[in-house]
C-alpha cells in the first residue's frame, strides 16, 4: 500500500488510477490506507472474494505462505515500522494486480509470494507500448 502511494503520481500520469481491493471492513481499511498515506486511492471492500475469484486470483498454498522470501520481507516491514495488524478475510488470499482498460484486462500480475514487490509502473506503461493507452 506505501507503495503505490508513493508511485500514485507517476501512476497518474500514465492515466492508471489505482483501486485497492480488500476483504476487510472498509473503516478499517480506511484507517489503515491513512497510516500509509494512500486514502486518497479508491478502495473495494469484497468479503465474498467475488473479485479475486473473477480474476481468478488463487489462494496461497503453505509453501507459499512459508518461503524465506515471505519471511524476509515480513521481517523487514516490520523492521520499517509497519508492524501487525489484525487478520480480516482470508489471510491465505494471494494478492494480484489487474490493469483494466474499458472493462478488460490489458496487464495483469498474480504473485508467486504474499510479499512479491511487481513493477507496477513497468506493468502501467506496458498497456502504453501495446498501443492501448
Amino acid at each position: 500500500m506505501a507503495e503505490v502511494s508513493a508511485l500514485n503520481h507517476k501512476l497518474d500520469e500514465l492515466n492508471v488510477v489505482p483501486v485497492f481491493v480488500h476483504m476487510g471492513e472498509p473503516a478499517r481499511f480506511e484507517e489503515l490506507a491513512e497510516r500509509f498515506k494512500a486514502g486518497d486511492i479508491p478502495a473495494i471492500s469484497d468479503p465474498d472474494k467475488e473479485l479475486y475469484r473473477h480474476f481468478g486470483v488463487k489462494r496461497a498454498r503453505i509453501g507459499q505462505m512459508l518461503s524465506i522470501k515471505n519471511w524476509g520481507r515480513g521481517l523487514s516491514a516490520l523492521w520499517n515500522g509497519h508492524g501487525f495488524g489484525s487478520i480480516e478475510g482470508d489471510p491465505m488470499q494471494m494478492p494480484a494486480v489487474i490493469l483494466l482498460r474499458d472493462g478488460e484486462v490489458v496487464a495483469s500480475y498474480h504473485h508467486d509470494t504474499p510479499s512479491d514487490q511487481p513493477d507496477y509502473l513497468k506493468l502501467a506503461r506496458s498497456t502504453k507500448e501495446q498501443g492501448n493507452s
